[in-house]
């Protein structure tokens, strides 16, 4: 495999990527760390009630506290609050980074980049795209529901083994670092795979017709790109990535047929 730096195409993207990539990391750890406070805020007062009562929990008693309530109601609130920024921020994103490529790459084969309201759809549509039976929204909501229920099991295995308040804290962090992370995936597949798409438009726009698949520059290349490094697809075939955090692209080929 050969450096994917000599080419310009990987050069434009790995510009793109770490800087959509290193922006959404920065908001959604923002807006994590905060979910987390709130959360971990309301689970001391449902301690100190517990504390005040000075009797053992066991869960139908749990259920009945009125802190326990409210917290229920605010890990819902702050899911919710969640997949809502991550959905509005990923998107948005995406479509900055479909646009962007392709505009970069236009202006290196020297063309004039004229974005009408049907480019606009074609990208929306792209952004919003199916990849392996899911869409990035569907992908959120689903890790939203998983980190739910691991915040409401958290809580309740906490105080019903009797683990301390701190305790209880720094497993409400690891539930919530596994969500950040289950958002990381994401915002990684998807901005590789809006880059993808983004220079496959291009290539199409200057009428290639096929492409070659380069396997990223990645210590932890798998089997499934590494099969496919050099494999020529037609254009509309190649993926746009092959599995979750896929660095891998594809470059523009002659069509051989042409020349026979």
């Amino acid at each position: 495999m050969s450096n994917n730096k000599n080419y310009w195409q990987v050069r434009i993207q790995d510009k793109i990527y770490n800087e959509h990539v290193q922006a959404l990391k920065r908001r959604l750890t923002k807006v994590y760390r905060q979910a987390e406070q709130d959360i971990n805020s309301q689970l001391t007062d449902l301690y100190l009630d517990i504390l005040a009562s000075g009797e053992k929990v066991i869960p139908n008693m749990l259920y009945q506290q009125n802190r326990y309530k409210k917290l229920q109601d605010l890990i819902n609130k702050q899911i919710i609050k969640l997949g809502k920024i991550e959905e509005k921020e990923i998107a948005n994103n995406l479509l900055s980074t479909y646009k962007q490529v392709h505009k970069e790459t236009m202006e290196h084969f020297g063309a004039d980049v004229i974005w009408s309201l049907l480019d606009e759809h074609t990208a929306k549509q792209i952004v919003y795209a199916n990849f392996k039976g899911a869409n990035f929204s569907n992908r959120i909501w689903d890790n939203k529901s998983k980190l739910r229920a691991q915040l409401e099991k958290s809580v309740i295995d906490s105080v019903i083994v009797g683990n301390s308040k701190d305790e209880a804290v720094k497993d409400i962090r690891r539930c919530m670092g596994a969500g950040f992370n289950d958002a990381d995936r994401i915002v990684r597949t998807e901005v590789q795979r809006a880059l993808n798409d983004g220079q496959r438009q291009a290539y199409k726009d200057r009428g290639y017709t096929q492409v070659r698949w380069l396997t990223g520059d990645d210590d932890r290349l798998c089997d499934e790109c590494s099969a496919m490094d050099g494999k020529l697809f037609d254009i509309n075939e190649a993926p746009g990535v092959a599995h979750p955090r896929c660095r891998c692209t594809f470059i523009p080929v002659l069509d051989e047929s042409l020349f026979k």
